[in-house]
């Protein structure tokens, strides 16, 4: 961006064939730091947030599609018109061409150029947008190349259904009329841009040549992704489609951008490590993430937003090292900061609170559950009764209290293991092999000098498993669920996987006691270190340093960078 005037600095963003755009603003264009609006999709004038990292729903929204259409008492020409079910009404809607006269000053065609403006005074910032004249003396040699760029310029699209099962289908450009009158197929147009992700829902189809189509019912999205464009600090992001004509559809809000499979660009990870060292994840923030991804990208997109590092980050097949995060405290969950304060999330409400307070509540809350002991001779407040029942190791208060972690990035082999200690913690954890999220799973690789027997591995199984993915027998008695159970247990144990863990204090206390177990798998006690550690930095007189009470130590690779810094300090 430039200086326009004090405080005022602006950029030009030329429309693209889908007509809106969406944009962050990157401080120093650190992609780590950016200006966002509070709201996803924010208008001119939306309140300025950040800077930050955040996900890309968090943008602002230049939308130059017309805000409404003409509604005409005569029906039109048939080429003109579709007919809308909205509720139990019905009307007719004329389709307005580019062509027509622009009724609102923001409506715009792909190559127009709008200019976006940053004001700052003082802790006040604002962003807002005009539309510029369609004045090609005022073109910068860039504007005038990238709307050069836009002639021929045509979306890949892909749909998503039942049929097949819920993966991305390249839809491929239709050459001509005749030659779609010779080979029906669904019409699957999409005339118009829409939201990133838009999910359509519930739709029936017919087929172009006319004739009813066998009833289809699924719930399908539409997307096209075009390249990344830079400009300066400003970035665009994708464009998508989400009508289908002669398609009768039920919208639901987009939730997440970076969704198309196969993209090349790594998510964000939403873990962040507080000043005193302790991993937090904003698990809601980490739901919605996976929320609008397709099925099979949902595994991925957890591992990426919960903090797993991969050897590629291309195309993130081969994961390197799981992470552990802090999520909820007593059912309630957290989200970190900047600092040593975590915030509380009840429902709409969020509380900030210092780790130092969140110390002292669950310390009273034990501390209260041993009021009626014998231990308690002098009616001690809940804080000292604490701290008689700590010295004496009478830990069996920490029952009182619970801790909720995000596990991501561990094999299915060592879920199995933790799996079985569901007598002393609760798991939520993906399921094995029977929902399409386990098609196209990364596989963990604990050794780098085993990454090349890795790859051949995974390009022979990736060969045998999706090669059979879409010849389920016609037959009732094998259902797609029975089908994909039994083709993805074709993969090895070495998969990916994420689950939350709950456990209570005295529990995850007796969880934790496994890491000096040498019968137990290394990758396992290394997950362990990982929570041990993060009670430490919460609860330090009831969960040890496991540097000190621990003769084992974890290998360097199994452990997240900060872990790592922290082992090679002690």
């Amino acid at each position: 961006m430039e200086m326009e005037g004090p405080g005022v600095y602006g950029a030009t963003i030329i429309l693209s064939e889908n007509r809106w755009e969406r944009f962050q603003i990157a401080v120093d264009g650190d992609v780590a730091r950016v200006l966002h609006p509070i709201l996803p999709q924010g208008d001119k004038c939306c309140p300025v947030a950040g800077p930050e990292a955040v996900l890309q729903i968090l943008s602002w929204h230049i939308d130059g599609r017309p805000k409404d259409a003409m509604q005409a008492e005569d029906l039109p020409d048939t080429s003109q018109q579709k007919q809308l079910t909205i509720g139990d009404s019905n009307a007719w809607t004329v389709i307005v061409p580019d062509e027509l006269p622009s009724f609102d000053d923001q409506t715009a065609v792909a190559g127009d150029r709008f200019r976006v403006r940053l004001h700052v005074q003082g802790r006040w910032r604002m962003v807002d947008w005009e539309k510029l004249p369609k004045d090609e003396e005022t073109d910068t040699p860039a504007d005038r190349a990238f709307r050069a760029s836009l002639d021929g310029l045509v979306g890949t699209y892909q749909v998503v259904g039942s049929w097949t099962m819920n993966d991305c289908q390249v839809l491929g450009p239709r050459r001509n009329d005749a030659e779609a009158a010779v080979q029906p197929q669904r019409l699957l147009k999409a005339p118009r841009a829409g939201t990133p992700g838009t999910q359509l829902g519930a739709a029936e189809a017919e087929t172009v040549s006319g004739s009813s189509a066998s009833a289809w019912s699924a719930e399908q999205r539409c997307s096209a992704t075009r390249p990344h464009r830079e400009l300066g600090s400003m970035t665009r992001g994708y464009a998508c489609r989400d009508v289908m004509e002669r398609v009768r559809v039920r919208p639901a809000p987009a939730k997440f951008l970076a969704c198309e499979e196969g993209s090349s660009e790594r998510l964000p990870s939403l873990a962040r490590t507080l000043p005193c060292g302790l991993p937090v994840l904003d698990q809601i923030a980490w739901w919605d993430v996976g929320g609008e991804v397709p099925y099979t990208g949902k595994l991925r997109a957890l591992l990426e937003a919960g903090g797993a590092s991969f050897y590629d980050d291309d195309h993130r097949n081969f994961l390197k090292s799981p992470m552990v995060s802090l999520v909820a405290i007593g059912g309630v969950p957290v989200r970190p900061t900047s600092t040593d304060t975590l915030e509380m999330l009840y429902g709409d409400v969020v509380v900030p609170v210092p780790l130092e307070s969140i110390r002292k509540a669950l310390r009273n809350q034990m501390g209260m559950t041993a009021m009626f002991s014998y231990l308690n001779r002098r009616a001690v407040p809940a804080e000292e009764m604490w701290e008689v029942v700590a010295n004496l190791g009478h830990f069996s208060v920490g029952h009182a209290a619970h801790l909720s972690f995000v596990l991501v990035g561990h094999s299915c082999a060592v879920e199995n293991e933790i799996n079985s200690q569901r007598d002393v913690v609760h798991l939520g954890r993906l399921t094995v092999a029977r929902t399409r999220a386990q098609k196209d799973p990364p596989l963990v690789v604990q050794l780098p000098e085993l990454l090349p027997a890795y790859k051949e591995l995974r390009q022979k199984v990736e060969e045998c498993v999706l090669s059979e993915v879409d010849k389920r027998p016609k037959s009732s008695s094998i259902s797609i669920q029975d089908w994909q159970e039994a083709l993805y247990l074709g993969w090895p144990s070495a998969k990916a996987h994420v689950a939350v863990l709950t456990g209570s204090l005295r529990n995850l206390q007796k969880l934790v006691g496994s890491i000096d177990d040498e019968g137990k798998e290394a990758e396992y006690r290394a997950l362990l270190w990982q929570i041990a550690v993060a009670c430490n930095i919460l609860l330090p007189d009831m969960f040890p340093d496991p540097n000190k009470k621990f003769k084992w130590r974890p290998p360097d690779h199994m452990m997240p960078k900060h872990l790592q810094d922290r082992l090679r300090s002690t």
